[in-house]
């Protein structure tokens, strides 16, 4: 039988587990999460908000993407928020509560529509 394996199985055992200690030793094993931003990347962002004001945290994310960074709106949010950089300003339209108030009248209207009867007749109500 030595002619045919030259070594024991307690030494092909002994190969393996020491094989096995050298390759895993998860020194290389990171912390739990996804890997943080890198800094030329904060540095755009950061560099994007200070000189597109009127720009918020989504037309950044929007022109990143564009670029070829894919980023979650809210990442680019809280880079602009830890540069101190703060949302950018309400825009100049009307606010919901303006817009109802000013179509109520139509919206009221929506209820007397014209409604089809059984004998596909056009009646108003």
């Amino acid at each position: 039988m030595a002619e045919v394996f030259p070594v024991t199985p307690a030494t092909i055992l002994r190969w393996h587990r020491n094989l096995v200690a050298r390759k895993w030793t998860f020194t290389d094993r990171r912390g739990p999460g996804r890997p943080g931003t890198r800094q030329p990347i904060k540095t755009l962002i950061v560099r994007m908000g200070r000189e597109n004001l009127a720009w918020g945290h989504r037309r950044i994310q929007g022109e990143l993407t564009r670029l070829g960074y894919n980023f979650a709106a809210s990442t680019v949010g809280e880079i602009l928020h830890a540069a101190g950089i703060d949302p950018a300003p309400r825009r100049a339209g009307r606010t919901w509560r303006q817009f109802l108030t000013a179509q109520a009248h139509a919206i009221i209207a929506c209820d007397f529509l014209v409604v089809e009867t059984v004998q596909l007749k056009w009646t108003l109500q």
